[in-house]
């Protein structure tokens, strides 16, 4: 289990080297006042990553599901029917983590405001755009995270640990260079472009492995297509609400429920996901029966 163990202290190395760059080296080189950097910092790391985490935790119950199948299809030698396991997983993961990018980016203000309390203006403001910065992360960290099981699961132990050590390195020496002008920023963009290198170098070692070529339409730009009009709609319920309320919280809560309807329908009726597909999520029978009932599926 050591390769395991191992891939998680690096994978989760990229947090430990961002605080020390940010708390520790950046103050003493620019001789700034320490409160406001851990100030800053924890709203970073407390509400801003905290929030774009939420998301990828379903691709990590996916990724340790991941690890036996893969690992029993490789085993009885059947390459094809683990190119499958590993296309549906994909597709499955970027159907729930697009939509949830996009949604973290149109509603980054009303969602902090809702989960966390007690904020200035200028915090909020900050948290938010943090919030904003981080969230193509989300789709970036979920396919990574599940790429990185499905090569344990191959048997590939240690490229994992391999292309997360040397995210890293791309990602420290990015954070160093933008720090100067872009503060904290440059923390969300180096974490950013952490795991997008994670993502890119995952993806093709699975390629590698197994010769697997992941569908491109139906995985990525029809989720992504159907995202954009959520982001749209939820939007303008949104600003909509909060014309009438003046509540960020009474407002992003319609806003989210039915942009997520409006991502569901849009889906179905830009065909990027069949019954099959739609039967194997969680509640799938049901979601199902209620898409049956609408006319979206016959």
């Amino acid at each position: 289990v050591t390769p395991f163990i191992l891939s998680t202290a690096v994978y989760n190395l990229s947090s430990t080297v961002n605080n020390s760059i940010y708390t520790k080296w950046y103050p003493s080189l620019r001789n700034l006042d320490t409160v406001s950097i851990y100030e800053k910092y924890g709203i970073f790391s407390g509400q801003s990553l905290t929030m774009s985490n939420i998301p990828i935790a379903f691709a990590s119950a996916m990724a340790s599901a991941m690890i036996p199948s893969v690992a029993q299809l490789m085993a009885a030698r059947d390459v094809k029917g683990a190119r499958e396991k590993i296309g549906l997983a994909v597709k499955t993961t970027m159907v729930i983590s697009i939509p949830c990018a996009v949604g973290l980016f149109v509603l980054a203000k009303p969602v902090i405001s809702l989960l966390f309390t007690n904020k200035t203006a200028e915090e909020l403001n900050l948290a938010a755009a943090l919030l904003m910065t981080l969230s193509l992360s989300v789709i970036f960290y979920a396919l990574s995270t599940l790429n990185s099981s499905i090569l344990q699961g191959l048997g590939k132990v240690n490229t994992p640990i391999i292309n997360a050590g040397i995210s890293l390195v791309v990602q420290t020496v990015a954070a160093v260079l933008m720090f100067t002008s872009l503060d904290l920023y440059s923390i969300a963009i180096a974490n950013t472009l952490y795991s997008g290198m994670m993502c890119v170098l995952n993806q093709w070692a699975v390629r590698r492995a197994v010769g697997y070529r992941q569908e491109i339409v139906k995985t990525f730009v029809i989720p992504a297509f159907a995202s954009a009009f959520m982001g749209a709609a939820a939007w303008a319920i949104y600003e909509g609400l909060y014309m009438v309320t003046k509540s960020m919280r009474i407002s992003v809560i319609p806003a989210i429920m039915i942009a997520a309807v409006v991502y569901f329908v849009m889906l179905i009726l830009m065909r990027g996901i069949t019954e099959q597909e739609l039967r194997s999520f969680p509640k799938g029978y049901l979601l199902v029966k209620v898409a049956k009932k609408c006319r979206l599926l016959r």
